[in-house]
């Protein structure tokens, strides 16, 4: 129905729509979508959990988790494999969305900033943190170090940024890369998890 409303609205008007609203049961449904070449992306949430605009904001946010994994959303759904993995993030979303409708109205604001949020630190510790993460990129040390292995590296850092208990302390990564690393820790609940359990490593790896 979404995507037959999506077509003849886009014949009709010559724009393709972002968002619609419709009543199901007395309650009110936004509608949000996202065109990609010839694929579409379409997500409903009651209005009581998102407005529209939040709306347009949560379906941005899924489409750019989905091309930074995947490339494109019709790539993201070729094989059962991949598809599992969209269900796995569709599940993680829905999951995290509904439970934020019952939390308190603070909790859900500070969720769904578009945005992370940022932990300042005195100025010898931020200076100290920056000095760490430059150490890093770096990788001239110990056995990340080309001398290490007698040969060039295969791969250098863009940059890198560091998060506690799902609070920014630095970053040095360029904007869009830090918006795609940040948006994929949101969506997968890597800031959540952090915020309340340790966790030793987690690796992932996409070339």
């Amino acid at each position: 129905m979404f995507v037959t409303l999506s077509s003849v609205i886009g014949d009709t008007t010559a724009t393709k729509p972002r968002s619609s609203a419709l009543a199901i049961e007395d309650t009110l449904v936004h509608v949000s979508y996202f065109h990609d070449a010839n694929s579409i992306a379409i997500l409903a949430l009651p209005a009581t959990c998102a407005s529209a605009e939040q709306m347009q904001e949560h379906i941005d946010e899924i489409v750019t988790v989905i091309r930074l994994q995947y490339g494109s959303l019709s790539r993201a759904f070729r094989d059962q494999e991949t598809c599992e993995n969209v269900d796995r993030l569709f599940d993680l979303f829905f999951s995290a969305t509904l439970t934020d409708c019952k939390a308190p109205r603070k909790e859900v604001f500070a969720h769904s900033l578009p945005c992370a949020a940022w932990l300042p630190l005195p100025t010898n510790i931020q200076a100290r943190t920056d000095s760490v993460l430059s150490e890093l990129e770096s990788a001239n040390f110990g056995d990340m170090s080309e001398a290490f292995y007698e040969s060039q590296r295969l791969f250098t850092f863009v940059g890198s940024c560091l998060f506690y208990r799902g609070h920014l302390l630095a970053s040095h990564l360029p904007k869009q890369h830090f918006l795609n690393v940040f948006l994929f820790c949101r969506h997968y609940q890597l800031l959540r998890l952090t915020s309340t359990e340790c966790v030793g490593q987690l690796v992932v790896w996409r070339e």
